[in-house]
């Protein structure tokens, strides 16, 4: 089980490292109010990514907390995905819309392969699948903001 959490937990601090764009609010805005807003996510990001790298994964509630910053990081993908990016980033709302859906099906299979008494290795598997593919498509809308027109 350990080695199962120092997994994940290096998993997740990877994707801590590479979003680079969120937001929450609606509507168009500007690509610099975007960027802004973007911004303030990836300090949310950091700062599950610390709270993650801080869990012990010898204590009893390791998964639990685990569980909890990854459903906070979930929250938070999804409230971005309802945002409308600026026209001059035309393909960032699909990338970000097909990270949400990754990152929820990832925390719900993370739940399943975390939440019982062993280890789902099989959900684990997956869960690890789709959060590497959120983070790609998470990339892509940094790849995205980069060429904004």
């Amino acid at each position: 089980m350990k080695k199962s959490i120092k997994k994940v937990l290096l998993i997740l601090a990877a994707i801590c490292v590479c979003i680079p764009f969120a937001g929450c609010k609606k509507g168009e805005m500007t690509v610099e109010e975007y960027t802004v807003k973007a911004n303030e996510f990836y300090t949310k990001v950091q700062e599950y990514d610390q709270a993650i790298n801080a869990i012990d994964p010898k204590k009893g509630d390791a998964c639990k907390e685990m569980l909890k910053q990854l459903d906070g990081l979930d929250k938070d993908l999804q409230a971005f995905a309802k945002v409308t990016p600026p026209k001059e980033v035309p393909d960032a709302k699909e990338h970000v819309e097909n990270a949400a859906k990754l990152m929820s099906e990832a925390v719900t299979n993370f739940h399943k392969a975390l939440d019982g008494e062993q280890i789902d290795e099989a959900a684990l598997a997956e869960a690890n699948f789709n959060y590497g593919n959120a983070v790609i498509e998470i990339k892509n809308v940094g790849i995205a903001m980069r060429n904004a027109k």
